[in-house]
């Protein structure tokens, strides 16, 4: 059996990342409205662990809250809580991630999701959105 050297050393994991960005961008994704949590997660630093540990925290407050009650801080409070990154965070990174989760990890959050990305002021807009939470033919 032939053995391959290790493609993947710690100065080629940013080429990938970066190149998963590159393409990622070039189909619409944002930082403001990111197409996918995981690349999400690659780029910010924050390790497949403390994803597990955000999911936890994010349906605890889900499920502590009524609708009415939630609002931005308790989810921020949460993901600083769980991922060391996030303390450096501006919140317009912390809103996107609460964005992107909605979408690919936790359905229940989707109407805060929603709520948050009509309101949210981002700092810079620059770029048109990739897409909303109000309707993705993918959730069907």
């Amino acid at each position: 059996m032939t053995e391959y050297p290790e493609r993947i050393t710690p100065g080629r994991e940013w080429l990938f990342i970066h190149a998963l960005n590159e393409i990622a961008e070039s189909i619409g994704s944002t930082t403001h409205d990111p197409i996918s949590l995981h690349l999400f997660c690659l780029t910010y630093d924050i390790t497949f662990d403390e994803l597990g540990k955000i999911l936890v925290a994010y349906n605890t407050i889900l499920r502590s809250h009524t609708f009415e009650e939630l609002n931005f801080s308790l989810f921020k409070d949460a993901l600083i809580k769980e991922c060391k990154a996030a303390k450096n965070f501006h919140d317009d990174i912390i809103a996107a991630f609460i964005i992107v989760f909605a979408k690919w990890m936790l359905i229940e959050l989707r109407p805060f999701a929603a709520a948050l990305q009509k309101s949210y002021p981002f700092s810079s807009d620059e770029y048109p959105k990739y897409g909303t939470l109000e309707y993705d033919p993918s959730w069907v």
